[in-house]
C-alpha cells in the first residue's frame, strides 16, 4: 500500500467518524487544539 493510499483512508475515516459525531471542521479543530486550515488538509489528504 502507497503512502498517498493510507492518507486517503486515514482522510475519509476521520471525515466519517467526524459527521458521525456531529461536528463540523471548525468544532472538531478546536476541540483537538489545530487550526481549521490544517483539519481540512488532514481530511483532504494532503497533511
Amino acid at each position: 500500500m502507497q503512502g498517498s493510499e493510507l492518507l486517503e483512508i486515514l482522510a475519509a475515516n476521520l471525515r466519517s467518524m467526524r459527521r458521525e459525531a456531529g461536528y463540523s471542521q471548525v468544532e472538531l479543530a478546536a476541540r483537538v487544539g489545530i487550526s481549521t486550515g490544517y483539519m481540512c488538509d488532514i481530511e483532504n489528504g494532503r497533511k
